[in-house]
C-alpha cells in the first residue's frame, strides 16, 4: 500500500448516524483501498458549519500518526468561489482533503502548508465526487501525488467564522457544542491572555443575559448547577454548568454571540 502500511483516514462530516451516506462512503473505501483503517471524528457536525468541524478536527488530528489523511466531509455555508473547489492540504505530513469552503484557513492559519486543487466540478453529482475524492485518497496513499503540491495555490478565507479584537474587546462565537451540553467559543486563551494584560474582565452572553468576571480551572470550583467560565483542555474558552448542560439550562445554541470586555 505504498508507504504506509497501514492506511489510516479520518472522517468528519455533517452527514449524520441517521442515513446510509456515511457507511455507503466506507464501503466504498474499504472495498477499493484495501486495509485502509477509516476512523470516526464526528458525522455530527451541525450542518455546513466550518467552525465546528475545525474545532473536532484541529484538535486530534496532531494525535495520529505521519501521513494520516484527514477527509472533511461538508462543504460550508458560504458559496464556493471557484468551480473547482476541492482540494487536498498538506502539512506537517498529514493531508487533508475536501471542500474548500474556509475550513482550511481554520485548520492551518498561517501554518506552512502546500496544497493541490483537484479538478472535480462542483455541480458534477455527490455520487460521481465521492468516488473522485476516494480515487484521489488511494493516491495519496501510493504515494502517486506528492511532486503536485504547490505552495502558490490560494485558499478561501472565510473571516466570518474569527473571532473579532480590539484593544480593549474580544467578539467570538459559540462554535461546539459537546454531548454533556458545555459550549465552546472560538477564543483562546492565547488571545484572551493578550488583549487581557493583566486587566479585570467581564464576558457576556446576550442571549443567556449573563456577564461573568471568573475564569475557573475546573468545573468543581463552583457548586453542581452553577455556571463555570473555563478555558478547556484545548485552550478554548468553554461556558459549563457543573453536573448540568449549559446548552440546557441557558438556552445556548451554535453561533450564539459572546463578548469580552476589559476594563
Amino acid at each position: 500500500m505504498g508507504i504506509l502500511h497501514m492506511p489510516i483516514l479520518t472522517l468528519t462530516t455533517d452527514w449524520g448516524n441517521r442515513d446510509h451516506y456515511v457507511a455507503a462512503f466506507k464501503g466504498e473505501l474499504l472495498t477499493r483501498i484495501p486495509g485502509i483503517v477509516p476512523v470516526d471524528v464526528s458525522h455530527m457536525v451541525a450542518k455546513f458549519n466550518i467552525m465546528e468541524a475545525s474545532y473536532l478536527l484541529k484538535n486530534c488530528c496532531s494525535y495520529f500518526p505521519k501521513r494520516t489523511v484527514h477527509f472533511i466531509g461538508l462543504t460550508g455555508s458560504e458559496e464556493a468561489k471557484s468551480e473547482t473547489p476541492f482540494v487536498i492540504v498538506k502539512s506537517e505530513e498529514h493531508y487533508f482533503i475536501g471542500h474548500d469552503s474556509g475550513i482550511f484557513t481554520l485548520l492551518f492559519g498561517e501554518t506552512e502548508k502546500e496544497i493541490i486543487r483537484l479538478p472535480l466540478n462542483k455541480n458534477q453529482s455527490r455520487k460521481n465526487i465521492n468516488s473522485a475524492l476516494i480515487t484521489t485518497i488511494s493516491e495519496i496513499f501510493d504515494d502517486k501525488i506528492s511532486s503536485v503540491f504547490s505552495r502558490e495555490v490560494q485558499l478561501f478565507e472565510s473571516y466570518f467564522a474569527r473571532p473579532t479584537f480590539n484593544s480593549d474587546s474580544i467578539g467570538g462565537s459559540i462554535i461546539s457544542i459537546d454531548s454533556f451540553g458545555n459550549a465552546i467559543v472560538n477564543i483562546t486563551s492565547a488571545l484572551f491572555n493578550k488583549i487581557q494584560n493583566n486587566r479585570t474582565f467581564h464576558i457576556d452572553f446576550r442571549k443567556a443575559q449573563i456577564s461573568i468576571s471568573r475564569i475557573c480551572t475546573t468545573y468543581d470550583d463552583v457548586e453542581p448547577g452553577d455556571l463555570a467560565i473555563l478555558f478547556n483542555q484545548d485552550g478554548y474558552l468553554e461556558i459549563a454548568i457543573n453536573r448540568d448542560s449549559a446548552e440546557r439550562m441557558l438556552g445556548l445554541r451554535l453561533n450564539d454571540q459572546v463578548r469580552v470586555e476589559f476594563v
